[in-house]
């Protein structure tokens, strides 16, 4: 038999606890407290792995669509001022009062964003939507899975890059940017960890929260 890694989604041997693609160490805890636990089954069909990135609104988690069996990321409303999560729990617990008032209004933008990204799927530089719903007492995004590393965290490894290559990524931002506007969005926030560099070459604008 063999069992899916938490940490990249691929199947491997049984028999083994550490995944032999990525060596993820099967029963690793989450990072923080207020994470899902690996393996977390949500909406009926997508499993939640180890998290790959998060911030003051929400976490990211690599996930496996079980329906389409693919890798998927999937995006969870959880801001840090207004909500968390118990340990082990997969619900989260909203703070009372003016913070709750304030989480349903994010939780409304959190959709919202997620509404204006789908219109341009079939776009090459945006991120396809594939879901979004309601559980756990927030949201959820199902985008599809990036492979590669921020502009920002190519910058930080290696320092300055080329001209050449940074004039051909900034043609497919404005390329991409040209879609974009012309559905009526301004995106608001391009800086180098809002682009993403696909290990397949292509590049990818993210985070459309604060668009317009």
């Amino acid at each position: 038999m063999a069992k899916r890694c938490m940490g990249c989604m691929n199947l491997y041997g049984e028999a083994y606890n550490v995944c032999p693609y990525c060596g993820y160490i099967e029963g690793t805890p989450p990072k923080e407290a207020y994470h899902m636990n690996p393996g977390t089954f949500l909406h009926g069909k997508y499993i939640a792995g180890r998290v790959i990135g998060y911030g003051g609104f929400g976490v990211t988690y690599i996930g496996w669509d079980t329906v389409l069996e693919q890798r998927v990321a999937i995006k969870e409303y959880l801001p840090s001022e207004f909500a968390t999560r118990v340990t082990g729990e997969e619900g989260i617990t909203i703070y009372s009062g003016e913070k709750e008032i304030q989480f349903q209004i994010g939780r409304q933008k959190f959709f919202d964003e997620a509404r204006r990204l789908a219109q341009f799927n079939g776009v090459d530089g945006v991120v396809e939507i594939k879901d979004i719903f309601q559980e756990n007492n927030t949201a959820y995004i199902i985008m599809e899975f990036l492979e590669g590393e921020t502009l920002k965290e190519r910058i930080v490894r290696e320092g300055k890059i080329e001209p050449t290559e940074a004039i051909a990524i900034t043609k497919e931002i404005l390329h991409t940017l040209d879609k974009v506007h012309e559905g009526d969005i301004i995106h608001r926030d391009i800086a180098p960890d809002n682009i993403f560099l696909c290990s397949s070459g292509d590049v990818k604008l993210l985070d459309f929260g604060a668009s317009r």
